[in-house]
């Protein structure tokens, strides 16, 4: 067994940074009380800014300077488990709507392992700093610099900056940054990290920019060690072949540097045309620490300082559209757009989910081209997309209207709320609610966009799917009624012809999402397009190793109790029960912040207009559906959810019962403290 840097202590190094932008005050705090529990990243921010947050005598909002901002890494950060790159965050967000709310982010790359090679599990950040700050983290030594001749550069040209004054030619310091639109107090500003990752929903960046923070920079000399190096290595590698597996890829995958999700949003958009442009103009692929997969492209297009970019996913698409309609074909003017983006540290999703909002607008005459201060006819250009971009990030004339997000937007014009169909919450949609009520459920009871649940629904029931997905799909209508009776006892778990949309088997099936989702993989960590938990692979079925017949994420358990020593997570099933304590713990700040059931629910839109889609229906066939949700239905469906759950139906609050089932007796009472807990039915 290899030496712990810390007496018993593997997977870990057992600190956790806290600094106080106010005061220059810098703490340091164990890790080890929060693993039997939290285990790491989402887990573990959750208790953090609840332990933080309760002792609160008003409520705290985003730019309050005592919001803190939580960093947090996992027992797999920086070890060889696959796709375990990833870094969970957290804050009280801008972005969400109507209210601020805590919400969470995360984001790939090397800061994550770099920060466990200086010696921390995590990092809080609270307070605000009298001037722009950078935090610079050189192994033990934690320094809060002045960052005043940084503010207001981009977040490229920060990086670059901030090696050349370390004297780092190598690059080796991993710097997070916020760009001028986080320092503008934009709502939906990212962090950006690096050539192209960033934690982009919550507009953590604007929370940084009313910190005065611009910048954390970190290089760490140290290991992580881990109890049982050959186990690891041994399941690891096993797990690699299960989410890569070159040889058994669907044709359209085969191409390294568009697999794995890369090209999505240009291939759906641009059918097989645009997708050869793509293949084209791309030099190279780039991985997140430890990932057998290179999701992010570098693409031989210049921004105009004549830097080369990388991107992913809708990250990349987000004015594509408009090039299209313009030029007829996919030109070099939609990759530089989303660098001038990037680099300004906008959120390339919300402005996918503002665009059709503000056009809707000036379309029907609600905003005039004169207020708009841009000429409709220039959209396509190259000029139109960065004058848009830079009029948002710097809150120029009507820009300022704009950073409050479309939602806020339109309440401070008092008009424009129709054309908001595709919002919820203060993000914009993706996937079809009306399509597959597990995600109507999500998209109802999250705190922002439902990413990472969607994805961990989709690998196994559509993304797998020859009928569903058949630009990618590799499972049989067979294997996947299989997967749905293993998981479930039934087949119906599948289905959502309109007779099954409301059954309530999809109340289990978007609980067990949740669970896995944000125990298994956002706590451990990793990554969402890996994709964890594994309950499916690009062999199932051929070979049994790791994956018998009945799927389960057995590897992701495996992966941490050898690197930890320890149980942590004895089994799936209890990586899944963890889940599920992680969700009931948000829930309760949630509850805090005066969520109630009522606050449940979906774009009003989605209960009046129908929508089309293809989803999966009787013996795991795809059919096709139009249909709007049904109002009643959808709250007898909530109720089999709380049920699910095991929360009170009629306030959709967590009861003691489940609280201490949990082991989270004291988060019970401090909610029957604030009289908040349900009262027990007799």
């Amino acid at each position: 067994m290899a030496k712990s840097n810390k007496k018993g202590l593997f997977g870990y190094v057992g600190r956790i940074l806290k600094i106080d932008l106010s005061t220059g005050k810098v703490d340091v705090f164990g890790t080890e009380p929060y693993i039997e529990k939290y285990l790491g990243g989402r887990g573990m921010m959750a208790k953090i800014h609840w332990d933080m947050i309760t002792h609160k005598p008003k409520r705290v909002g985003a730019f309050d300077p005592q919001n803190p901002f939580v960093i947090m890494t996992g027992p797999l950060t920086a070890s060889v488990a696959p796709s375990s790159g990833r870094t969970e965050c957290s804050a009280i967000s801008p972005m969400t709507y109507p209210d601020e709310c805590y919400t969470e982010s995360s984001f790939g790359h090397h800061f994550g392992p770099e920060l466990k090679f200086a010696g921390y599990d995590g990092m809080v950040v609270v307070g605000r700093a009298d001037r722009p700050v950078m935090i610079l983290i050189n192994d033990r030594t934690v320094q809060i610099r002045d960052a005043r001749h940084l503010w207001g550069l981009d977040m490229f040209d920060t990086q670059e900056r901030i090696w050349q004054e370390l004297g780092d030619d190598l690059r080796k310091t991993q710097i997070l940054v916020t760009g001028p639109a986080g320092e503008n107090l934009v709502r939906s500003a990212s962090i950006m990290h690096g050539s192209s990752a960033g934690a982009g929903q919550g507009g953590f960046g604007a929370v940084w920019g009313s910190k005065n923070l611009k910048a954390i920079a970190v290089r760490g000399t140290g290991s992580v060690k881990v109890a049982h190096p050959d186990k690891l290595m041994k399941v690891a590698k096993e797990a690699h072949r299960l989410i890569y597996r070159p040889d058994q890829r669907p044709e359209s995958w085969k191409n390294t540097v568009a697999f794995h999700r890369v090209g999505w949003s240009f291939y759906q958009g641009q059918g097989s045309a645009g997708w050869e442009w793509l293949k084209k103009k791309t030099s190279k692929a780039e991985a997140c620490f430890g990932c057998p997969l290179a999701c992010h492209i570098f693409v031989e297009i210049p921004d105009r300082k004549g830097r080369y970019t990388a991107g992913k996913c809708n990250q990349m698409s987000w004015y594509l559209r408009n090039v299209v309609a313009r030029y007829g074909s996919p030109t070099d003017v939609y990759w530089q757009a989303t660098q001038h983006g990037d680099a300004l540290g906008m959120n390339a999703f919300e402005m996918i989910g503002l665009l059709p909002w503000l056009f809707g607008c000036i379309k029907e005459g609600l905003i005039t081209e004169q207020e708009f201060g841009l000429k409709m006819a220039d959209l396509g250009t190259l000029e139109f997309a960065e004058q848009l971009c830079d009029m948002i990030a710097y809150r120029r004339g009507f820009g300022n209207v704009l950073a409050e997000g479309a939602p806020r937007a339109a309440d401070i014009l008092g008009k424009g709320h129709h054309h908001l169909p595709h919002f919820n919450r203060g993000f914009a949609h993706h996937w079809n609610p009306t399509a597959w009520s597990p995600i109507a459920l999500f998209w109802a009871t999250d705190s922002r966009h439902p990413q990472t649940p969607i994805h961990q629904l989709f690998w196994t029931f559509r993304m797998n799917v020859k009928g569903t997905w058949p630009q990618a799909g590799w499972a049989t209508e067979k294997e996947v009624v299989h997967w749905s009776k293993e998981l479930f006892g039934t087949e119906k778990a599948i289905d959502y012809s309109d007779e099954n949309y409301y059954d309530p088997i999809h109340a289990q099936t978007a609980k067990w999402a949740q669970d896995g989702d944000v125990g298994l993989k956002r706590s451990t960590i990793l990554c969402d397009y890996g994709p964890f938990p594994i309950y499916s692979s690009y062999f199932a079925g051929e070979e049994k190793k790791y994956r018998p017949d009945t799927p389960s994420p057995e590897v992701e358990a495996i992966m941490v109790n050898a690197a930890t020593g320890r149980e942590v997570i004895p089994n799936g099933k209890e990586g899944m029960r963890m889940g599920e304590r992680f969700w009931n713990l948000e829930r309760a700040i949630m509850v805090r912040e005066g969520r109630t059931r009522n606050d449940d629910t979906l774009n009003k839109t989605l209960f009046e207009k129908e929508k089309t889609g293809t989803v999966t229906g009787p013996g795991g066939k795809a059919i096709k559906i139009k249909r709007k949700i049904d109002r009643e239905k959808f709250e007898k469906l909530k109720d089999a959810y709380y049920e699910a759950r095991g929360w009170d139906v009629a306030t959709g609050r967590p009861t003691r019962k489940k609280l201490e089932e949990l082991d989270l007796k004291d988060v019970a009472d401090q909610l029957d403290k604030e009289g908040l807990l349900p009262k027990a039915v007799a």
